[in-house]
């Protein structure tokens, strides 16, 4: 078998799941096992770097998929809806962290949220 005709692990495709499975794994395992875990608070507080991997997987997620052009409505959607999640997420853990870490969250979301759906709105497959 010839190398050109095994399949590679660094596809595209590998590089957006391998990396959320890790992710969603991780965040899954320390809610279970966790002894601080009350799972009559929803959502739970988490640690700062669980917190952070949360936050930034979105929009990872979102640059990972823009080096394409928006061709279908599918894709525009899933776009879409990682942005709305990256905007959510401060808004569903207030008030479980520090002020501080919040107060940066926020900062980013006004930044990057605004680009994300401005890049959204003028790449829009549809209107075109």
């Amino acid at each position: 078998m010839s190398f050109a005709s095994q399949p590679s692990i660094f596809t595209k495709s590998n590089l957006v799941y391998i990396p959320l499975s890790i992710t969603i794994t991780h965040i899954l395992n320390f809610i279970v096992n966790s002894p601080l875990s009350i799972w009559q608070e929803f959502p739970p507080k988490l640690p700062s770097t669980v917190y952070s991997s949360i936050f930034f997987t979105p929009i990872l997620l979102f640059i990972l998929l823009t080096f394409k052009p928006i061709q279908t409505r599918k894709h525009f959607n899933t776009l879409l809806s990682l942005a709305f999640i990256f905007i959510s997420i401060p808004i569903s853990f207030r008030g479980r962290y520090s002020l501080s870490l919040q107060k940066t969250f926020v900062f980013i979301i006004v930044f990057f949220g605004s680009k994300m759906l401005l890049f959204l709105k003028f790449n829009n497959p549809i209107l075109n």
